[in-house]
């Protein structure tokens, strides 16, 4: 499953209800509620994955994590799972106020335990015996975006939140890496942060969640 909808959420319980977001339990409608409302209509075999990407990327590692045994993989294209460093705290307030949504509601001020739990590159070992995949690449446009290298257009906006996700990449696999966790780590040399390198990002992921699932 990969999260939808929910812009702005972070894909969690949030402590309080929001003025412009409303009420948000994503992570209990992702743990306890759509794996078994699914499950018997599609015939689900209990082999279940996550995956998210862009902001729902951290996310649906930190599910994966607080999950137990209910997924067997993870993947996270070009998102942000180190939210409780400094830079990326600020990435979240100034991402969620783009939707009117005050990320204070979420977890409480910055620093609060709220953004460490939530965290999971402060909780690698949660991820312990699954197949995990994060991915990210360089913020320089090309092929992987459909574009010419360096393509103008895309060295704005979109390089700059490339670049971002990757440092904030870097420090989950870091976190993998000092846990002992293993995990496969895919860095694009080109791409900047378009739909075109999510995609590609999904398809390379496929050879590590794919067996996990028994496909």
């Amino acid at each position: 499953m990969s999260p939808l909808g929910g812009p702005y959420s972070w894909y969690a319980d949030w402590q309080r209800p929001d003025p412009a977001l409303g009420v948000n339990k994503w992570e209990t409608y992702l743990l306890r509620e759509l794996p078994a409302a699914i499950a018997g209509p599609l015939r689900a075999n209990g082999r279940n994955a996550i995956a998210g990407l862009s902001l729902s990327g951290g996310p649906a590692l930190d599910i994966a994590g607080r999950g137990g045994s209910l997924y067997r993989a993870a993947a996270s294209y070009s998102g942000c799972p180190a939210i409780s460093a400094p830079p990326a705290t600020a990435g979240v307030l100034a991402t969620t106020s783009i939707g009117g949504g005050n990320a204070l509601n979420m977890f409480g001020p910055p620093g609060s335990p709220a953004w460490v739990d939530h965290d999971p590159s402060r909780n690698p070992t949660r991820l312990r015996g699954k197949a995990i995949y994060p991915g990210a690449a360089s913020g320089l446009p090309g092929r992987t975006d459909g574009a010419p290298v360096g393509a103008p257009s895309l060295l704005a906006g979109p390089a700059e939140v490339e670049m971002g996700t990757r440092w904030c990449t870097d420090q989950m696999a870091a976190a993998l890496n000092g846990a002992g966790v293993p995990h496969t780590y895919r860095v694009f040399d080109q791409g900047a942060h378009t739909w075109s390198l999510f995609a590609t990002e999904m398809r390379d992921s496929w050879r590590v969640i794919g067996p996990a699932l028994g496909a």
